[in-house]
């Protein structure tokens, strides 16, 4: 067991709804090049581990509308 607090959840949901907030602002544009580096094809499926608040499923919108499936999973214990 890990004695770092930020390894537990309650920190992180204290602040979950900023973070997703600001976090897309500044992620968006890397998310862009990540998703258009992989060349996706039609019908494609991602999954993305350790998604956060799901910045790259969210953008997917925009690049592959309905064509491409990202599936998050966010790694850790539920809060």
């Amino acid at each position: 067991m890990s004695h770092n607090p930020l390894s537990a959840s309650e920190p992180w949901n204290l602040v979950a709804d900023g973070y997703a907030e600001t976090t897309m602002l500044v992620f968006e544009e890397f998310a862009d090049e990540a998703i258009a580096a992989c060349k996706l094809k039609p019908n494609s499926t991602v999954l993305d581990v350790a998604c956060g608040p799901g910045t790259l499923a969210l953008r997917r919108d925009a690049a592959y509308a309905e064509d491409v499936a990202i599936f998050g999973c966010l790694v850790g214990g539920a809060g």
